[in-house]
């Protein structure tokens, strides 16, 4: 999953590191949502990021380059 943009308030965060597709199925599983859900409804200005970390990193900010090469 590529790390998504993030132009919100950011006044802390916690920062889960581990395989892409186990915490995909995190994610995606009911008590996740179930959680967020009353987070939402108590805490202001609650956002999921992805993020690209170590190699992953690299590999995103290799195709971003090549992108900006292929527009200008």
């Amino acid at each position: 999953m590529p790390a998504g943009p993030h132009g919100g308030e950011l006044g802390g965060f916690f920062l889960l590191r581990g395989d892409q597709d186990k915490l995909a199925s995190i994610r995606s599983s009911e008590e996740f949502e179930r959680r967020i859900a009353r987070a939402l409804l108590i805490v202001e200005s609650v956002g999921i990021v992805s993020a690209a970390l170590g190699g992953r990193l690299v590999t995103q900010m290799s195709l971003f380059a090549q992108q900006v090469e292929e527009l200008t």
